[in-house]
């Protein structure tokens, strides 16, 4: 995913298809944004692993850190995994399980562990 930001505006795109470069700066040609000038920023990596506090605070930030515990109640082997494990890791099955029992799509999982690393 890439950061397209201007002064007023910061858009995520997943891939640049549609924009072309001018220089330094970044067009957008293919939809609704006509003529408006970017500058694409870093890619934004989603993050393989975030620490347990970096993950409960971006699900206290999402309100889903109640749901997730009562999930994770449910699911010893993922309990065990949370007591035991320093790091939360974004493609561990049990992390897996637990994002779609609290009906969090791919791309929101993604986002929390965005979240986290900032936090």
């Amino acid at each position: 995913m890439y950061i397209l930001k201007d002064s007023n505006l910061n858009i995520i795109v997943e891939s640049v298809t549609g924009f072309t470069k001018n220089g330094d700066i970044w067009v957008y040609d293919g939809g609704a944004i006509i003529d408006y000038d970017f500058t694409l920023e870093s890619p934004i990596v989603v993050p393989v692993s975030i620490t347990k506090l970096q993950a409960m605070r971006a699900m206290k930030q999402a309100l889903i850190w109640t749901s997730f515990n009562t999930a994770l109640q449910t699911n010893t082997d993922a309990l065990d995994e949370w007591n035991l494990s320093p790091l939360v890791y974004r493609n561990n099955v049990f992390v897996v399980a637990l994002a779609a029992a609290l009906g969090l799509t791919d791309v929101q999982l993604d986002d929390l562990f965005i979240l986290g690393e900032s936090l």
